[in-house]
């Protein structure tokens, strides 16, 4: 009976000092259309090429509506790179809004969490050093994208169930895009490892190439051409 008991207590004692578990809240993921290549780090980023194009987010779990919430972008430009002005964002598929991002403060963030940098609460943390060229801190610049329903991370792109946006004008390279989802409970912010990571090279431009190059060359050929004839006239 004595030994019961003891076994008993011994239970309720460590039923006690076991801490519940907290709620995990998933983050948003960083996601593109064409070009976006997962990094294995450090810090292990989403590259995506310049002018970024056809990008935007998506959660796990989803975040459907109704309501939709609000999702507000912010684009991390190197201290390196200069004081940036404001960023033209265009909502090019899944009903996105075009928005105009702009300087959040001339001092620039370089140290603590980015949330706190921001002065809001979001989960998960995202801190300096889990995101590339972090080695001066960022500008941060922000803009509103409006009211929307995330799908699942994974959900087929072309669906066109997911927001996507494009910045024709391109960003400072080095740059970094995340974002912040506020579903009316709690903010969402973008995971460390799917942070938009601009690449410093130049996205391929139309008409590049093999036959671009191929058509540079006819046409310099016509024109050698041209200048003979007239010489010989």
């Amino acid at each position: 009976m004595k030994k019961a008991l003891l076994a008993a207590t011994a239970l309720i004692t460590l039923s006690l000092a076991t801490p519940a578990v907290a709620d995990v809240i998933d983050p948003l993921h960083g996601t593109c259309l064409v070009g976006c290549v997962a990094n294995a780090g450090p810090p292990p980023n989403v590259s995506i090429p310049n002018p970024p194009t056809d990008f935007g987010f998506q959660a796990s779990p989803n975040q459907l509506g109704p309501p939709p919430g609000g999702l507000t972008m912010d684009f991390l430009v190197p201290v390196a790179d200069g004081v940036p002005g404001s960023i033209a964002v265009t909502g090019s598929l899944g009903g996105a809004l075009s928005f105009t991002a702009n300087l959040v403060s001339a001092v620039p963030w370089t140290t603590g969490f980015l949330d706190a940098y921001l002065g809001i609460t979001a989960q998960p943390n995202n801190t300096l050093d889990a995101i590339a060229n972090s080695s001066d801190g960022f500008y941060v610049v922000q803009g509103f994208a409006g009211n929307y329903s995330i799908p699942q991370q994974g959900t087929d792109l072309t669906l066109g169930t997911t927001p996507l946006w494009s910045i024709p004008g391109g960003i400072p390279s080095g740059s970094s895009i995340l974002a912040f989802f506020n579903n009316g409970t709690d903010i969402l912010a973008t995971a460390n490892s799917s942070v938009l990571s601009v690449s410093a090279v130049p996205g391929p431009i139309v008409g590049a190439g093999l036959p671009g190059l191929l058509a540079a060359l006819g046409g310099m050929v016509g024109l050698n051409r041209f200048r003979r004839r007239r010489q010989l006239v």
